[in-house]
């Protein structure tokens, strides 16, 4: 008799560790936040502090101390993939990820922008404060294609070619950027992956809302 197992069943299909680059669950209360799955462990600036999160603690980013976090000589991956939580208080401006030259993602009077496409359309309108939302960016190498989950939900845009050469990542602030647009908020459960994750995997980073931790 052959046996057929739903992998689903037990919460993990095993196939999010396939070309997964690095997994923060960021759950530690200051200092490094420890890459549970690569050696990309991230730079604390100024002191980012924690807050309860979806999975465990979060790291919890004060606007005014300027806080956020860094990866210096981080991986040029041939695709690229992002998942994460956040919450934020409401500020004006709040700079949630930035690869320079790259991704750039951001929120502006309660819409959410990635930079690749700039002059278009936000990537989600009417953003509510204290309130967790789960993204996930993902490019088509390909077909050259960006799409945007907010909460599973998909927004498919055309834009530029992602560079991927950056010499550094920045959680919760942006190069080259003003005092008081750094993040106000919480992130929680950051991975990277150098491929493109498909959708059946965006529901499962999901969890109906409760979020997973790392799958290693």
């Amino acid at each position: 008799m052959t046996w057929l197992i739903n992998p689903y069943q037990f919460g993990y299909s095993g196939t999010l560790l396939n070309n997964l680059i690095s997994w923060w669950p960021m759950d530690e209360t200051s200092g490094t936040r420890v890459d549970s799955h690569g050696a990309n462990d991230l730079t604390d600036n100024n002191t980012v502090t924690y807050a309860a999160g979806k999975v465990g603690n979060s790291a919890l980013f004060t606007e005014a101390n300027s806080e956020y976090l860094t990866l210096s000589s981080p991986p040029q991956p041939n695709a690229l993939s992002l998942s994460f939580w956040f919450r934020y208080t409401g500020a004006a401006v709040d700079f949630l990820f930035d690869i320079a030259n790259g991704v750039d993602i951001y929120i502006n009077a309660g819409n959410m922008y990635n930079r690749l496409h700039a002059g278009v359309a936000p990537v989600i309108t009417g953003v509510s404060v204290d309130t967790w939302y789960h993204y996930v960016y993902t490019h088509n190498t390909s077909a050259n294609t960006h799409t945007h989950y907010v909460n599973t939900s998909p927004v498919v845009l055309t834009g530029n070619n992602l560079a991927l050469t950056s010499t550094l990542w920045i959680f919760g602030w942006r190069t080259s950027l003003a005092a008081g647009h750094s993040l106000n908020g919480q992130l929680d459960e950051f991975a990277a992956w150098d491929r493109e994750i498909i959708s059946g995997e965006v529901s499962e980073l999901y969890n109906s809302g409760a979020g997973i931790g790392y799958p290693g």
